[in-house]
């Protein structure tokens, strides 16, 4: 199979949509309105199976996919072209290379996203290691702002006291 096992999509709603490419295609060009809509739906359902890019390699599956549900015969009158782009592969599931290509995208993506927040929680975990629990350069929350311009700890008001980054 062209993705991992265990590709999951499902808490991405967005299929990306390469406007161009779909309006150039074949598809596009040649297909039916019910065509056109079965290979969509298809598309659509793939983003969220598991492993992602796919479907089932089984009739009464896919007609309900493609918005035909129990229309067998519906279903087979536009399934050449709403198929079109899907192949089988060695899990007995058939995966449409365009799918394929933004779930590896999104996958890759998803992985990146995640070394930046463990990297970021690293780095923040370090800072607070060596700034007794504060992160440096960060006033902690219980040394706020005076209250009412009340003077500060050096009896000066709050506007007048210099500037001291050390202090």
């Amino acid at each position: 199979p062209p993705v991992p096992a265990d590709a999951d999509l499902r808490s991405m709603p967005y299929l990306p949509l390469d406007v161009k490419r779909l309006r150039d295609s074949d598809l596009a060009a040649t297909a039916t309105g019910d065509e056109f809509r079965a290979a969509v739906l298809l598309w659509c359902a793939a983003w969220h199976q598991v492993p992602a890019a796919s479907v089932p390699d089984d009739e009464r599956v896919l007609a309900m996919l493609a918005g035909y549900g129990r229309d067998l015969a519906g279903w087979r009158a536009v399934r050449k072209v709403a198929l079109r782009g899907f192949e089988r592969a060695s899990d007995g599931r058939l995966y449409h290379h365009v799918v394929v290509e933004k779930a590896l995208q999104a996958l890759a993506a998803r992985a990146e996203a995640a070394e930046r927040r463990e990297t970021e929680r690293v780095r923040k975990k370090a800072v607070r290691g060596t700034s007794g629990g504060h992160p440096a350069d960060t006033v902690p929350p219980s040394a706020g702002p005076p209250v009412d311009g009340a003077p500060t700890s050096d009896g000066q008001p709050p506007d007048v006291r210099p500037f001291n980054r050390e202090g």
